[in-house]
């Protein structure tokens, strides 16, 4: 069976996207920054359903790794599905432009970043799928975390 990949695996939407493939039989491959807690989830799948699991680091921020990330697994994957997210701290985006830029390329630039990666493999493949899940603060906004919500419309 092939395998799904999960970036920013460590999420409550990843998870729950993690069990619901793994009950239909798929391999689950989680990425993210926090490996410690995602090596936990993916013994805690490979009992539940029987499947074949690993954790691998991924950072969206660091996009001269993302074509070394990608091509260490790609042979394996049929999906990915892209759960990346950085609220950051809005009253810190308003002065600093460092955290303005952090929460962009988090949740925007660092995205586009590996899933062209990934498209322009699957499409020379003919076969696999992409869901990029954003957040509706990309889609009602709020003045609270207004960087945030641009960066998630983005």
């Amino acid at each position: 069976m092939k395998s799904i990949l999960i970036l920013g695996a460590s999420s409550d939407i990843a998870k729950a996207l993690s069990h619901k493939y793994a009950s239909n039989g798929y391999n689950i491959i989680l990425a993210g920054r926090n490996t410690k807690e995602l090596e936990l989830d993916a013994k805690n799948l490979e009992l539940r359903y029987n499947i074949k699991t690993r954790t691998s680091f991924f950072d969206a921020l660091e996009e001269e790794k993302h074509p070394e990330f990608y091509n260490a697994i790609k042979e394996e994957l049929i999906g990915v599905i892209c759960v990346v997210g950085y609220l950051g701290d809005q009253s810190k985006s308003q002065k600093y432009p460092q955290e303005t830029k952090k929460i962009i390329d988090t949740n925007y630039t660092g995205c586009v970043s590996i899933l062209n990666i990934v498209a322009n493999d699957f499409e020379e493949k003919k076969e696999g799928f992409i869901i990029g899940i954003s957040s509706c603060a990309g889609d009602r906004g709020r003045a609270s975390n207004y960087t945030y919500g641009s960066a998630k419309g983005a």
